[in-house]
Formats: structure tokens, C-alpha cells, sequence
């Protein structure tokens, strides 16, 4: 399961003080965290993720709509808009996530893949 970016904050705060303990400096442990992420612009670029789903995910195959969306929800990550995906990954950046891998479960989704190039990754390095 996904940390929440204030458990995320919690867990680098305690990792800090482990690093500390072991003579360390806190900077020399790189912080990362993987994220789902799911981008829609409209409830139908959700409907054609769900159906991407359906047809190449055989456990989604028999799966219903409202099952999928309980699942992608279930999972603790990022799921909406550009802007919301931008705004969520820069969450965790301001908390710490110096390295942030993005989970995208939707291989055939192009659409989305454009989406996250053209509006989503030119916010970040």
C-alpha cells in the first residue's frame, strides 16, 4: 500500500533519526517512492482505461466497471486530472520524495501516456 504524502513526511522524519543513530548523514539515503498514477481529463477517459483493462488485464477480463474503479482507488495513489497528478507528485517532492517512480498500469493507453509527456512530466526534472 501506498504511504499518503504526511506518512510519507512521518517515515522519512523517522528514517532520518535511524540514519543518524548509524552515523550517518540523512543525505546520503536517497528518498524514493512509486506512485499508480492514473490521468483523465473526462469520466470518459476513465470509462477507456477501465475497458483497456478489461480487454488486455485477463484478472480484469470478467471484472465490472464499478469493481475496477473500487480496485484503482484501493491502491493509494494519484487518479484525476493532469493538474491533480502535477499537484499530487509535487506533495510528495515538498515532502522529501526525491525520486518519484510512477506505476502506470495502463500499457495500452496511449492517450494517457500523451498526457503525462505533454501536461504532467515538463513540470518536473
Amino acid at each position: 500500500q501506498v504511504a499518503d504524502p504526511e506518512t510519507f513526511a512521518a517515515l522519512n522524519s523517522r528514517l532520518d533519526a535511524l540514519v543518524v543513530e548509524a552515523g550517518r548523514a540523512p543525505a546520503a539515503v536517497r528518498r524514493t517512492v512509486i506512485l499508480p498514477v492514473l490521468v483523465q481529463r473526462t469520466a470518459a477517459d476513465l470509462d477507456r482505461h477501465i475497458a483497456a483493462l478489461q480487454q488486455h488485464a485477463p484478472p480484469f477480463s470478467q471484472a465490472s466497471p464499478a469493481a475496477i474503479k473500487d480496485w484503482l482507488s484501493g491502491l493509494k495513489g494519484i487518479i484525476g486530472s493532469p493538474q491533480q497528478i502535477v499537484d499530487g507528485l509535487a506533495e510528495y517532492a515538498a515532502r522529501g520524495a526525491e525520486e518519484i517512480i510512477l506505476e502506470w498500469f495502463g500499457l495500452h493507453d496511449l492517450e494517457g501516456l500523451e498526457l503525462l509527456g505533454s501536461e504532467i512530466l515538463p513540470h518536473f526534472r
